[in-house]
């Protein structure tokens, strides 16, 4: 009986361990994309900001006047194939689904529809940039 109690016993902490294990596992796989997701929305709010202001970007008129450049619809929002063109332009390369999904979550709060130019506008004018965008006139 004791020997029984003992191998349930251990059985139930192996079980345990296991499981603690998988959950670092998981915790560890999401941490790891957190962590990327969180390098690829820095790297295109930067090298956007670069872009923007190589091209004379200074303002949220100028804002504005890039987000309906690549608001291919005229629906007011950057659908998937919008923002796909306008990371191609940014980035000057292609990038993965993998690494646009990450992008497109970030970009798309509500993850309703595309994006407006209100969700587009606040993504690439972050406070953390030391040159706010200027507003028109």
């Amino acid at each position: 009986l004791v020997c029984d109690v003992v191998r349930r016993l251990v059985h139930r902490t192996s079980f345990v361990v296991a499981v603690s294990r998988v959950d670092e596992a998981a915790v560890d796989e999401v941490l790891e994309a957190s962590l990327q997701t969180s390098h690829d929305v820095a790297a295109l709010r930067v090298t956007f900001r670069q872009a923007f202001a190589a091209h004379g970007g200074k303002s949220r008129a100028d804002l504005r006047a890039v987000f309906d450049h690549f608001e291919a619809s005229g629906d007011g929002e950057l659908d998937r194939d919008d923002a796909r063109a306008l990371i191609k332009w940014v980035l000057k390369r292609r990038i993965s689904k993998d690494h646009f999904d990450r992008v497109w979550r970030e970009l798309n709060v509500d993850e309703i529809g595309g994006i407006g130019f209100a969700d587009f506008s606040s993504f690439f004018d972050d406070p953390a940039f030391q040159t706010p965008l200027l507003e028109a006139p």
